[in-house]
């Protein structure tokens, strides 16, 4: 046989591995009632010098080896240390079908490099089945059968010049099998994406979720669950991306007790997901690979994300000023004074503002889309006086209806809920009570409720809308019917961000807070609800890691949470972690106050006024940028490993960020500091822009920023 770089995959009963170097020249006959192991021989359709290179591509043969001779052949493989030898004979991985990958830099090496190696099929039980290559091999594919229970398919599927996919996909052949589980080493690399989680951590090999269904929910209700921000792409610093189809029931672990693993699960048995059909269990996806993360991300966003991107920008004024919102300030005990005395100190302490929000509790029951009349005796003459002192006014909705509302009356009447089989609503518990849902994926549901949010605009002047809720996370126990349900209920976020576009699409001054398959639509993203505390416990620290998630994700349109935290605790947050959570908020793409500055003292006042207007400086540039983010896909937020994706310290830092490609800003996020490290990405020179002084490269040790300081650098490109 030629000697070429190929892609081997190596199964034994209860075990597979895929490795990518030398073509071994061994062409043996099985012998009868023996354990046979197969190598699938794929080839390269190029070879990159100077680069890694992995594709799981054309297949040329399959051979069949006897047990006699795995020993000869496994030692020319680098995964071979998965084999167990004893007295000659050759043991497996009990339960587990190994894969690793392996890409060489050129044709010349003699040791191939793992780029991603892990364990397929690690549910199927054990036991003797035979494995066979079934007759849906062909050329681009390869598909073996274990006899009478399952099929595993690996088929090309994606070809261009950088990056190189195949597909992987599990079929139950019996009822028997509950799930299938694949899961991948993190080791050697550095991985981002899947979404939102209570602990945001960048990258995710920090985190620690143990399985948990992979659709939309609440983490702050849910802290084990993964968040109102989610999408099924996962990839690493080598180049290396997992993309999840939508319709897979999919589970996920990432680095559960400490494994340092991503696991993938194919399950309907005690799961979310609806199985109207009776399905067994499935589960695929496509693994691709690249030259590094950057060349992956934009791949994944080209072909992943939820396309075409949008041709059209938020409201420009939002990117400008600040949202005031009355909920961590009030909670809520709000009424038509406490907005009136709100929106007067604002402008009493010389402050501007894009919209004020009007928040929980101001309806007589949820879900009734009316001011409640002794708290609101004149909402109509209240958004007046607010328009005329140059406030637009936004609203507080979701999609809970009370049981004791009259929406609740007129959706059961109409079949708006999402409903029992009986078909009638069914009710489920949400933070503020127990209520029915809106049907989301119900178009004459949706028609309903935005008909209440058009009157509240008609009657009263409101202006638009701030969407809670919509994660799939809140629908009702299952079993439960919507109008289009599918497998995934986080089809139910797609519908409710659409919904709510459609309330506001002209200004495009409402906000949501779940995305899931909504990068198409031009809305702003919140963040859940942060804690007014210092770590990474849904604290300061995790409103970087947040925010690159959320803009790798194809979701550049940000609108971080509350500037504080929302003083759950009763208290205001300390004045330090108040003026620094506004510093690194102030080069994100909008500002939303509630906590007022003027809470505090002068100081925190003057300092809050000056980075107001240095995020006002800014504006035109991050208008700009989420501009751009319709032609190329770009993030107006970026790591900064987007400007060097071969620099190990940028594929790791979680507390500096890029605004574009040419703006670096590294606020300070630790208590009672007055100084921070300072990385600089290379091989750049940079400017001071506090100081206007040219600065190297690299770590810049205890760099000075008191607590009216915000460092931040602009990119030197001669």
């Amino acid at each position: 046989m030629e000697d070429k770089n190929v892609l081997f995959l190596d199964t034994i009963p209860q075990k597979a591995e895929l490795s990518f170097g030398k073509s071994p020249d061994h062409r043996y006959l099985p012998q009868p009632n023996r354990p046979l192991t197969f190598v699938v021989m794929l080839s390269l359709s190029a070879v990159v010098v100077g680069s890694l290179l992995l594709s799981m591509t054309v297949m040329f043969n399959v051979f069949l080896l006897a047990p006699s001779q795995n020993e000869q052949l496994l030692t020319n493989l680098a995964c071979a240390k998965h084999i167990q030898y004893n007295a000659g004979a050759v043991s497996y991985l009990p339960q587990s079908q190994v894969m690793n990958l392996h890409a060489r830099k050129t044709s010349y090496d003699f040791e191939p490099s793992v780029i991603l190696s892990g364990c397929v099929g690690i549910s199927l039980a054990n036991g003797t089945a035979p494995i066979s290559q079934c007759s849906r091999s062909r050329e681009k594919r390869t598909c073996l059968e274990w006899k009478n229970k399952a099929r595993l398919v690996m088929e090309e599927t994606v070809l261009t010049k950088e990056v190189r996919c195949t597909s992987v996909s599990w079929e139950a052949l019996t009822y028997d099998i509950n799930d299938f589980t694949d899961c991948y080493n993190m080791s050697g690399a550095h991985w981002y994406g899947f979404g939102q989680v209570f602990d945001q951590k960048w990258p995710i090999e920090n985190w620690s979720m143990n399985f948990a269904p992979f659709v939309t929910h609440d983490s702050i209700s849910a802290k084990t669950a993964y968040g109102s921000v989610a999408e099924r792409l996962v990839f690493g610093s080598r180049g290396v991306g997992i993309y999840v189809p939508e319709d897979v029931p999919l589970f996920v672990s990432v680095n559960a007790s400490g494994d340092h693993k991503i696991c993938l699960m194919g399950r309907f048995k005690n799961s979310p997901y609806i199985n109207n059909d009776d399905l067994p269990p499935f589960l695929k996806y496509n693994i691709c690979s690249s030259d590094n993360a950057l060349q992956m991300r934009n791949f994944a966003a080209k072909n992943f994300f939820s396309l075409p991107p949008p041709n059209k920008i938020p409201d420009e004024r939002m990117f400008t000023s600040p949202i005031w919102s009355t909920w961590a300030l009030y909670k809520k005990t709000i009424n038509q004074s406490t907005v009136i005395d709100f929106a007067d100190a604002i402008l009493k302490y010389n402050f501007s503002n894009s919209q004020i929000e009007i928040d929980d509790n101001w309806t007589p029951h949820y879900g009734d889309m009316t001011f409640e009349p002794r708290k609101f005796p004149d909402p109509k003459g209240m958004v007046q006086q607010l328009h005329n002192k140059g406030f637009r006014v936004t609203v507080w909705v979701h999609p809970f209806a009370s049981l004791l509302s009259q929406s609740y009356q007129e959706g059961k009447a109409n079949g708006y809920f999402v409903k029992t089989k009986r078909g009638t609503p069914k009710p489920t518990f949400w933070w503020d009570g127990i209520g029915a849902i809106l049907d989301a994926t119900n178009m004459n549901a949706q028609n309903w409720f935005l008909a209440k949010l058009h009157r509240l605009k008609n009657i009263y002047g409101i202006n638009s809308f701030k969407f809670d809720a919509g994660e799939s996370g809140w629908l009702p126990p299952s079993p439960f019917y919507m109008a289009s349900p599918g497998i995934n209920p986080s089809l139910y976020s797609t519908m409710y961000v659409k919904m709510a576009y459609d309330a506001d699409s002209d200004v495009r001054h409402q906000e949501v807070r779940v995305g899931w398959r909504t990068q198409d639509t031009p809305i702003f993203t919140r963040m859940l609800d942060k804690d007014s505390v210092w770590g990474y416990n849904n604290g300061l620290k995790t409103l970087i890691p947040d925010a690159l998630t959320f803009g790798i994700l194809g979701y550049p349109f940000i609108l971080p949470d509350m500037i504080g935290g929302n003083a759950y605790a009763s208290t205001y947050p300390d004045r330090e972690l108040f003026i620094r959570w506004l510093e690194a908020n102030v080069f994100l793409p909008s500002l939303q106050f509630s906590i007022p500055p003027w809470a505090y003292d002068g100081e925190i006042i003057n300092i809050s006024k000056k980075m107001i207007d240095l995020h006002k400086k800014f504006a035109p540039t991050i208008i700009s940028l989420a501009k751009q983010f319709s032609e190329s896909g770009a993030p107006i937020i970026r790591p900064l490993w987007w400007i060097n994706a071969t620099d190990d310290i940028s594929l790791t830092i979680d507390s500096e960020f890029l605004l574009g490609d040419d703006l670096l800003v590294a606020p300070v996020l630790e208590q009672g500091a007055r100084a921070r490290d300072v990385y600089l990405v290379p091989p750049y020179k940079w400017r001071d822009e506090r100081t206007g002084s040219v600065v190297n490269c690299g770590w810049h040790l205890n760099y000075k920023a008191d607590l009216d300081e915000l460092p931040y650098f602009t990119r030197i490109i001669k």
